[in-house]
């Protein structure tokens, strides 16, 4: 029995540090760290819905600046958050595993379709690079809600769920209004799809 129980253990860990390794060079998110919490504690991080754990994403935030190339300005990017998973039992961890995957994969999609963006001055990429940035707390709760879907069968309900990525001719109306229909005007990104200050959020639970 003890010889199962480490078994286990051991698989848990090669799973943790399996999905860390994954990512590249537009994305930095640690390994995930896990704790083993009572469900008063589950309630206490995860909310009052939650029972069984949940993963949080602190201190997510983008970054972007515009670099000059031979066809013109193009934003390069970097995301990064830190998450952390709480569970009652670590049967359930290999769930919450998949929650993380899913946010490494629609990160980094998201990134590599902003930077695929070109301008022909730097101020219009300026204004859009500002632009992500301040739309990347949106895209963290967009991602949390497929991520639900997808895993947990719920959360997106209708289209303005989708991961999007931004159009640079949007921008602007984005910068000067302050407020955007995000489900009007950007374009779904390939697959799934801030500066400071950074937002704690408990993004995906059960």
């Amino acid at each position: 029995m003890r010889h199962r129980v480490l078994q286990g253990a051991a698989m848990l860990l090669l799973m943790v540090v399996t999905v860390s390794g994954a990512g590249g060079p537009n994305l930095d998110m640690p390994r995930p760290g896990v704790s083993a919490i009572g469900p008063d504690a589950v309630r206490e991080k995860c909310g009052p819905s939650a029972r069984i754990g949940c993963t949080n994403f602190t201190d997510f935030m983008l970054t972007c600046y515009c670099l000059k190339g031979r066809d013109g300005w193009r934003p390069d990017g970097l995301a990064s958050a830190v998450p952390q998973i709480y569970l009652t039992n670590f049967n359930y961890l290999s769930h919450e595993m998949l929650h993380v995957t899913d946010f490494r994969h629609m990160l980094s999609t998201h990134v590599k379709a902003i930077e695929s963006n070109v301008f022909r001055s730097q101020a219009s990429c300026d204004r859009y690079a500002t632009a992500v940035v301040a739309a990347f707390p949106d895209t963290m709760k967009r991602i949390g809600r497929i991520s639900t879907a997808l895993r947990d069968g719920r959360g997106v309900q209708t289209l303005e769920d989708h991961l999007v990525v931004m159009k640079a001719e949007v921008v602007p109306k984005l910068v000067n209004d302050r407020v955007a229909d995000l489900a009007d005007s950007i374009t779904p990104a390939a697959g799934y799809t801030q500066d400071r200050p950074a937002e704690d959020g408990n993004l995906v639970r059960q």
